[in-house]
This record gives structure tokens, sequence and C-alpha cells, in this order.
């Protein structure tokens, strides 16, 4: 009777400990956080720089940061090609579900991107590499494909390209490893038109995956060759394939690189596309793509 009586008062002093251990246990926790910021002289913004990746690495992530005059909120801080760059890089380097565990993210930015935004995104754990006005004689023909100076990243092994209006749903590092992203000779097959007198590389890595076209679609998909989407492409850096490439260019007018990769990875051509897995990524998604696991759906701008 005794015990009976008083066994609600030992629960909640038990409890009352529980939480007073929750507590003490947090504010410790800040205190530690407090004190490495002072020690390293860091801010309370640039938190994610414990987690900046180890440079030994030899595989990339690369965005491109091409910002214009959407905003959110009316605020040049908040323009919306900002907010989902910010978000990718957030997701490969910090978020616990998606990051990766090796590699470095790189982000390519153009002449008017504002130091202020570079900083940000050094702070958030990303390399930003400067991109040059497109002015140059090799690509006048067609002046804006930045992308092709990821073929310049010759410090990387692979370099994956992703769309910044892309949303991962589960780390991408495993990617590398597909069968359709090793290197690959060039064929012997003589290219048509101007192209046939430029010298190609010996070898070359292009992949990419096929475009649903639209949200109304199966899965999985039914490959179409010459039916890619270039939200996500794994390329093999070189400076003979960044010269081959940027001499194709030069040649005639592209207004985008898809349409230069589809010239030069032409199914019947000598460097014909490579598909990965359709599983690591789709263009026009789908709550059912979302629950098939796909890693990495083009949101479009969501």
């Amino acid at each position: 009777m005794f015990l009976n009586k008083y066994a609600p008062i030992r629960t909640a002093v038990s409890r009352q400990r529980y939480l007073l251990i929750v507590v003490i246990a947090a504010i410790t926790c800040l205190m530690i956080i407090s004190s490495l910021q002072k020690h390293l002289g860091l801010s309370d913004h640039a938190l994610f720089e414990f987690h900046k990746p180890s440079v030994s690495r030899n595989n990339a992530y690369a965005l491109f940061f091409n910002e214009s005059e959407t905003l959110l909120g009316g605020k040049p801080e908040e323009s919306l090609e900002y907010i989902q760059i910010r978000m990718l890089v957030w997701q490969l380097l910090h978020d616990p579900q998606t990051r990766t565990r090796n590699y470095h993210v790189v982000v390519l930015v153009p002449s008017h991107v504002s130091e202020a935004k570079r900083d940000r995104l050094r702070l958030d754990g990303a390399i930003v590499k400067p991109l040059q006005d497109h002015t140059g004689a090799i690509l006048e023909a067609s002046p804006l494909l930045p992308l092709l100076h990821v073929f310049n990243f010759v410090e990387y092994e692979k370099v994956a390209i992703l769309a910044a209006d892309t949303w991962l749903t589960r780390p991408m590092d495993a990617i590398f490893e597909d069968s359709a992203t090793q290197s690959f000779a060039v064929t012997d097959v003589v290219d048509s038109g101007r192209t046939m007198r430029l010298t190609r590389p010996k070898i070359y890595t292009f992949a990419a995956t096929t475009s649903a076209q639209t949200h109304d679609h199966s899965y999985p998909l039914v490959h179409l060759e010459g039916n890619a989407t270039f939200g996500c492409i794994v390329v093999g850096p070189s400076r003979e394939s960044f010269t081959y490439y940027t001499s194709v260019a030069a040649m005639q007018y592209y207004p985008s690189e898809e349409t230069l990769w589809n010239d030069v990875h032409a199914a019947d051509g000598s460097m014909p596309m490579k598909y990965f897995n359709s599983s690591w990524h789709i263009d026009w998604p789908t709550y059912n793509d979302f629950r098939s696991g796909i890693a990495s759906l083009r949101t479009e701008s969501w």
C-alpha cells in the first residue's frame, strides 16, 4: 500500500530528472559549438564549412548557376536560381539522406554573379569556378555554351553535371560506378559533315538517360535511342575532349550544349552516347517516380 501510494511521485521525479539531463546535454552541445566557432573564427552562418570534403577525391558534381531576374519577394538575394542552387548544394554536401561521402561540388558562375553570392556558396561548401565571358574565337559561332568548360576539369576522372532545378531523393555517388560512365574508345566510324576533319579524342565518357517527354509516362521508361535528357549527365574531362567540343562549336551555331551533344554523340557516329540506368534521373517527374526511388528528379523550377 505504502509503495503504491508514492509511485506517482517517484514517476514524476524521474521524468523531471530526465528532462533536466536533456536540457543540460543540449546546453553543453551549444557551448561546444560556440567554442569551436570562436576557436576556428567562424561566424554563425559558416557552420557548413565543417563538412567540406577532402580535396583528394577524383570525381565531382558540377552545377551551373545561371542567375536571371526571377526574384522571390522582390529581393536580389532571393532569386529563384540562387535558392535552387543553394538547396542542391545543401543536398549534395550536408543532408544526411542525400549527401556525397567523397566528392567535391563545383559551381560554375558567370561574371554577373555578385561576389557576396560567390562567398555564400563557398561557405556552403561548394568550390566556385568563375566563367569568363564567352567571347573567344574558339566559341565564336556558339557563344553561350558554359558547360563545355567542365571538360577542362582534368583534376577529376568523372564529373556528374546536374541541372540546378534538380531534387535529390538519395545519394548519387554510385552513379560513377554505372557501366555506362566508364571510358569508351572512339570508333572508326567516319562522321559526316565538317566535323570529319577535326581531331577526335581517343577515348571519351559521356552518359545520359532517356527522357520521359511528358508527365504521362510509366516507369521503368522505355528506352528510345536519341531521346536523351541532359538534366543529369556524367562526362570524362580531358584536354582533347574540350578541344574537340569547342572546335565543333566554332564551326556552326548551337543554341545550347544539348544540341551540340546530340550532334557529337549521335547513335551512328564515332562517339555514341551511352545511357546509364534510368533509376538515377528522370525529367517530367511524378509521385510514382518518387515512390519508385529515382535518385534525382528534374523539377523544372518547381
